[in-house]
C-alpha cells in the first residue's frame, strides 16, 4: 500500500511539473464538457487515513461527448484497503455510469457560467464476499444538479443531488462545493 501511494504521487508530481491549467475539481462534477474530440480519461489517487483502516482509491473516469450538450461515460476504481488485523484486500470496486445534459451556459470574456442534470447510476460490481469488501453489494441512482462559473483566475464549482440505494442501505442528499484556483 505505501510503496503504491509513493509510486503515485510520484508519477503526478512528474506528470505534473508544466502543469499550469486549471483542472476540474477531484469530488465535485464539473459543468464543463471535455474537449479533446468529446472523449478522454482522466484519473485520480484518493488516500483515506483512519484509526482502524488505510485505503487508496485510484479512479479512472472514461467520458463521452455525444454532441455539445450530452455527454455519457463510465467510472471505474481501484480500490486498496488495509483494515487493522485483516488482511489488505485490493480491486476494482463499484462501477458506475453515467450521463450529462446541459441545460444551461453564458460564456463571456474570458468566463463562463453553465449548469446541467447529471444521472449516475452504481452497478455493484466491487467484490463483497470477502473482508475487506470492496463494493456496497447495492444498485444506486443519483440525480443531481451541477454547476459551475469558471474563469482564467480561478473556478467555483457547486453539486447537489439526492442518492436513491436498494436494500437496506440509506438514500442520502449529496452536496459538494469545490473551488479552483490556476497554481501559475
Amino acid at each position: 500500500m505505501k510503496h503504491l501511494a509513493k509510486y503515485v504521487l510520484f508519477l503526478v508530481s512528474l506528470i505534473s511539473i508544466k502543469a499550469n491549467a486549471q483542472g476540474p475539481p477531484i469530488f465535485t462534477d464539473t459543468p464543463i464538457m471535455l474537449g479533446l474530440e468529446g472523449r478522454g480519461i482522466r484519473t485520480f489517487g484518493s488516500i483515506i487515513a483512519k484509526e482502524n483502516a488505510n485505503a487508496y482509491a485510484q479512479i479512472f473516469a472514461m467520458p463521452y461527448n455525444i454532441n455539445h450538450k450530452r455527454q455519457v461515460g463510465a467510472i471505474a476504481p481501484f480500490v486498496s484497503k488495509s483494515p487493522n488485523g485483516l488482511t489488505s484486500k485490493s480491486g476494482f470496486g463499484d462501477m458506475k455510469v453515467f450521463t450529462k445534459y446541459q441545460i444551461y451556459q453564458k460564456d463571456g470574456k474570458a468566463k463562463t457560467m453553465r449548469s446541467l442534470i447529471k444521472i449516475t447510476e452504481t452497478l455493484p460490481t466491487g467484490n463483497t464476499t470477502e473482508m475487506p469488501t470492496l463494493g456496497s453489494d447495492a444498485w444506486q441512482t443519483t440525480v443531481s444538479l451541477v454547476n459551475g462559473y469558471k474563469t482564467t483566475k480561478y473556478g467555483i464549482y457547486g453539486e447537489i443531488g439526492y442518492n436513491v440505494t436498494s436494500t437496506n442501505l440509506p438514500d442520502n442528499l449529496i452536496y459538494n462545493i469545490a473551488f479552483g484556483y490556476p497554481l501559475e
